[in-house]
């Protein structure tokens, strides 16, 4: 018994990997958004936020 994997079968896969992966970063995120925000601030305080500004501010999106 062979198990070929169809075009609409790797599709739903990649689609479920995605939305699993997305949620276990918004869950991590979560978990840790006092490190995160600790973070940013950090680094606005240091200047990286205006360093980064700088380099995004003419790429359009």
């Amino acid at each position: 018994m062979s198990m070929t994997i169809t075009p609409e079968v790797a599709v739903a896969a990649d689609t479920v990997k995605d939305a699993v992966t997305a949620r276990s970063l918004l869950i991590h995120l979560r978990e840790n958004r006092i490190e995160y925000l600790l973070v940013v601030l950090a680094a606005h305080l240091l200047g990286v936020s205006d360093r980064i500004l700088t380099q995004v501010s003419g790429v359009c999106f």
